[in-house]
């Protein structure tokens, strides 16, 4: 057979979720960063593969075969910070619930699962892509195994490792024993770096070789540290073995693998019946929604791949989304018109409000209906007309006008904006679901009309994305597609309207949302459209004056530093500063690229060699002129002459 699996670690997975994503929580404040980031890692692993062979491993626990080697293994890890534990109970459900694979074992750790597993698949002749940045599972790489890092997108064959720890993946276990991992605990050979590991490694072979060759190493020239290195090595031999031990990944873990109640051991699985067991199920749609709406994950539920409810394309059966043509206008009209309240949701042609057309008006006032009026459709269904946008604003100017009639939407001020353009005053404003959500959750990453109505209502949207795809702009959307589109806006925000302010009022904040946020909406929609004005002629002229500037500056720059270099580039500022230069490097932090050169790096540096500070003076010109100065001219509004922006 020729097929391919893909074995994540999921536990790496969880680690680099939690660091990763910014602090997020839910409404009632549980931490969910770490659950979202595992999951949209997911997500984005099961787009990118190509086959449906995918498991996810875990660590069964703290205590593993390796604490009773030595007992000091990993003991320098701290606790799971609080927020991450509150997390941990979720992440195999997510799994389950996404269709994938769980393996995992009391007593092991996920690398020793996935290296099982991958002996066991490559003898069966199945290619394995370990997902993982761990670098104790390099050692598994070989001619049918490779390690995709999808964090930042690394794939590691034979070449990669020996590019990045100077052995081959056969080796790799000899090189971390003599190094040994601060991370783990794991002792090594005191003294011995990565450099000196591997060359000891190219030199010796394996580590029982380096241990019997420790006068060979103290008479060669050509080793790092010589004497040093077969004096700690005569010292500590056990625990040089002890720690090669450590770092080897045990590929015979006795493990059942589950599938559809039944287990099976994994020595007892042979060609397709091995693949069979990993292939992955279809995702569980109920328990998918069920933990999107506890963990509040609207934004995701797009890259799930099953079919949407039937409120994904708008609302129940029983509600109803309905075209208003130019001849049911003026009886609709009235009706509109004797409304106390409603929602209301512009589609236009594009979000600059000096060039947006209006292509359409949604409206809702109830639970169970919403109106669309089409207005600047290219296609029109037989024996049907739609008003001109000239005609619909002349006949709703006095009903948008009148304050007793109150209305409310999602991101109100961008459709007051563009209403004004149309000279078109809307008062009576009563609510805004957008800034209600904000209130009661600042630490929201999104407020869009996606996540609300997931998260409040339990409802999907359709997004507008997908209605745009391959038009010139909305107004190329079909009606009927229009109608469902611009009704689910409106009828949303209605219904949100009506979530959303008792729980307002719940917490105290309904006094700040009538008070302040409401009657802002008006005033900061007036600021944008009212714009700032620019001297854009001075503006010119600073810039060819700033260009002038670095370019004189570069020729010094490249002077003192006796070669050319990307002045904007970190890494050959340093080799310059350090290398070249020989500036001095103690009290210097370090990156992930090597030593920083930071502003404060340099300022005290200026104080040896007149570089630095001069560094220092460009790169505040550069972002002068490439941040404010030219990006300010560039964002001057055609139209207007102005800079508008968005509050």
């Amino acid at each position: 057979m020729s097929h391919k699996a893909y074995l994540v670690d999921g536990s790496g997975y969880i680690f680099r979720a939690f660091y990763a994503v910014a602090p997020l929580s839910t409404k009632e404040g549980f931490p969910t960063n770490a659950l979202f980031g595992f999951t949209r890692m997911l997500l984005k692993l099961l787009a990118a593969s190509d086959s449906d062979h995918v498991v996810v491993v875990f660590d069964a626990g703290k205590k593993t075969f390796r604490s009773d080697l030595y007992k000091e293994y990993k003991a320098n890890r701290i606790e799971l910070p609080d927020d991450l534990r509150k997390q941990m109970p979720f992440f195999r459900e997510i799994c389950t619930a996404l269709g994938l694979l769980i393996l995992e074992k009391p007593g092991f750790e996920a690398d020793d699962i996935i290296g099982t597993l991958t002996d066991r698949l490559t003898q069966n002749d199945a290619e394995v892509v370990v997902v993982s940045g761990d670098k104790d599972l390099m050692q598994l790489v070989g001619p049918k195994v490779s390690i995709w890092d999808t964090m930042y997108d690394r794939r590691y064959n034979r070449a990669e490792v020996i590019e990045k720890f100077g052995v081959p993946p056969e080796k790799v276990v000899e090189l971390l024993g003599l190094m040994g991992d601060s991370s783990d605990n794991i002792p090594g050979l005191k003294g011995c770096g990565p450099k000196t590991a591997a060359q000891l490694i190219e030199k010796f072979g394996d580590v029982e070789t380096v241990i019997a060759s420790i006068d060979a190493i103290a008479a060669d020239a050509g080793i790092r540290n010589r004497k040093k290195i077969a004096e700690q090595l005569r010292a500590d031999i056990d625990l040089v073995r002890l720690s090669r031990k450590l770092v080897e990944i045990d590929r015979n873990v006795v493990i059942d693998i589950p599938r559809n109640g039944t287990s099976e051991a994994l020595d007892a699985l042979q060609g397709e019946a091995l693949l069979d067991r990993l292939v992955r199920q279809a995702p569980d749609e109920e328990e998918i929604r069920k933990l999107v709406e506890r963990f509040e994950f609207a934004s995701l539920l797009k890259d799930i791949k099953f079919t949407p409810r039937a409120a994904a394309v708008g609302a129940p059966q029983d509600l109803a989304y309905q075209c208003v043509w130019a001849d049911d206008f003026p009886e609709w009209l009235k009706t509109l018109r004797a409304q106390p309240e409603f929602a209301f949701d512009l589609e236009t042609t594009s979000l600059d409000m000096f060039q947006a057309r209006i292509v359409g008006v949604s409206f809702c006032w109830g639970d169970k209906e919403a109106f669309y009026v089409p207005l600047a459709h290219t296609d029109i269904p037989a024996g049907k007309k739609q008003l001109s946008d000239r005609e619909f604003l002349s006949e709703v100017r006095a009903v948008f006008a009148d304050p007793k009639i109150k209305k409310c939407g999602q991101n109100v001020k961008f459709d007051i904006s563009i209403l004004a353009q149309h000279e078109v005053q809307v008062e009576g404003i009563s609510f805004d679901s957008m800034i209600a959500s904000y209130l009661l959750n600042p630490d929201k990453n999104a407020h869009n009309l996606t996540v609300l109505a997931q998260d409040y209502l339990g409802r999907s949207v359709v997004e507008y994305t997908d209605l745009v795809e391959g038009k010139k702009d909305f107004s190329e959307v079909p009606v009927d597609a229009a109608t469902q589109y611009g009704c689910q806006d409106a009828h949303f925000a209605w219904l949100l309207k009506n979530t959303l302010r008792p729980l307002l009022e719940k917490n105290g904040l309904l006094g700040v949302f009538d008070s302040i946020e409401i009657p802002l909406i008006p005033v900061l929609s007036r600021m944008e459209r009212r714009g700032i004005k620019l001297d854009v002629k001075l503006l010119s002229e600073m810039s060819e004056d700033f260009a002038v500037r670095l370019k004189k500056m570069e020729g010094n720059l490249y002077e003192l530093a006796g070669c050319e270099f990307n002045l904007n580039s970190p890494k050959q500022l340093a080799d310059v500063l350090f290398n070249k230069l020989g500036l001095p490097t103690k009290g210097i932090k370090k990156t992930k690229t090597g030593l920083s050169t930071d502003s404060s790096v340099l300022e005290k540096l200026s104080s040896v060699h007149p570089l630095p500070q001069l560094i220092l003076e460009y790169r505040m010109i550069y972002k002068l002129k490439s941040t404010y100065i030219d990006t300010l001219r560039e964002q001057v509004s055609s139209v207007s002459g102005r800079l508008h922006t968005r509050f």
